[in-house]
């Protein structure tokens, strides 16, 4: 099995151009023998494995613009509080027993890494690891460790990633393509534990993908070159978390009353937002209507249900099931009442929570 893919992989490698022909090269020996301040500008001499999300667009904690001005020392690496410190030193030191138990689960020969890597082709690549692994075939496995809350549980699933193994985030997918890129291997483990059962133990297999390779070198290429040379990439794309973080280290004061005027460099800015908005509002009329269309044909489904709560179909070698739940009373709490009636109740219970930012874009035509 691990022959067949290794020469798949190598025609791959031929087919799409790709130099498989290199060891990666040391640049810090051992990450836990240098200090916190030295391992971070380590990493600003290129990009790293949990960097490489973020610049791909996928991390939905951070953006390319945050990575460049790390990278560049225009902002700090943002200070964790006391419960994120707490969490990340719970997960560093699980690190051991949590490779032991994978050697007993799957067999595997284990031992640690602590070095940084970098890749000898595409230098701004840097790369380390949990640990190390070797199956009886010989092949050698990195090994990456998430530890995570038991809630979670079922967003993680054993397998092989894309064919039944399952991710919490999709930056972890581009992280571990990260990792097999500057170290020259095959194949990938995520090891992900949040409990002492042996089903609390996921592990998700990746094998090298060189297409998707190829896409880092290009992408993480161009964000580097960009970076080399002091300019902050902007980003073409964020996920909503990652924007509501931007408005958060953007907007640090208080807002004021006071309008500005913008630069005229805004201008193609604000047309492509009004285009996006006339697209958004034309797809919102869509669904609108698919949706009533979907709702007409429901109808004589319900109604052949009657107070059954599913049924089933099959017909043409084809076989539907329907489970349906009607609507239900359901009981809030009224908070105007609430603090109105029960003040030190209300003040006990009340919990701050930040809105997410309003941006409304207005556009007119105006005479010359």
């Amino acid at each position: 099995m691990y022959q067949e893919r290794l020469e798949k992989l190598q025609q791959d490698a031929i087919d799409l151009g790709i130099n498989l022909d290199y060891k990666p090269q040391v640049n810090v020996p051992d990450i836990e023998a240098i200090t916190h301040d030295e391992w971070l500008e380590s990493r600003k001499s290129g990009i790293g494995g949990s960097d490489a999300g973020a610049i791909m667009g996928v991390n939905h904690y951070s953006s390319p613009t945050e990575i460049a001005e790390q990278k560049l020392s225009i902002k700090p690496q943002p200070e964790r509080d006391a419960e994120s410190q707490y969490t990340l030193d719970f997960g560093h030191a699980l690190e051991a027993p949590i490779l032991k138990l994978y050697a007993a689960k799957t067999g595997n020969k284990v031992w640690t890494d602590r070095a940084q890597y970098r890749h000898p082709l595409y230098p701004f690549m840097l790369g380390d690891c949990d640990g190390m692994a070797e199956t009886p075939e010989g092949e050698q496995i990195g090994l990456e460790i998430k530890t995570y809350n038991y809630e979670m549980k079922n967003l993680w699933e054993s397998g092989v990633y894309g064919q039944g193994g399952v991710v919490k985030n999709p930056e972890y997918a581009i992280q571990v393509a990260h990792y097999m890129a500057v170290l020259n291997l095959t194949r990938f483990d995520l090891i992900a534990m949040c409990g002492n059962r042996a089903d609390d133990m996921k592990v998700i297999t990746f094998y090298r993908d060189l297409n998707l390779e190829k896409n880092l070198y290009e992408v993480e290429g161009k964000f580097w070159e960009q970076v080399d040379m002091g300019i902050i990439p902007e980003a073409t794309s964020l996920p909503k978390t990652s924007f509501d973080r931007i408005v958060q280290i953007v907007r640090e004061d208080e807002p004021e009353e006071e309008k500005i005027t913008f630069t005229n460099d805004l201008l193609e800015t604000f047309n492509e937002l009004e285009e996006l908005k006339n697209k958004k509002a034309e797809l919102k009329e869509s669904i609108k209507k698919l949706e009533e269309r979907e709702n007409a044909l429901k109808v004589p489904v319900i109604e052949q249900l009657k107070n059954a709560q599913g049924g089933v179909l099959t017909a043409d070698g084809v076989e539907y099931t329907v489970t349906f739940k009607p609507n239900k009373p359901k009981e809030e709490v009224d908070k105007d009442k609430l603090k109105l009636n029960f003040p030190e109740v209300y003040e006990t219970v009340i919990e701050e929570k930040t809105s997410s930012p309003i941006f409304r874009l207005k556009r007119k035509v105006v005479k010359k």
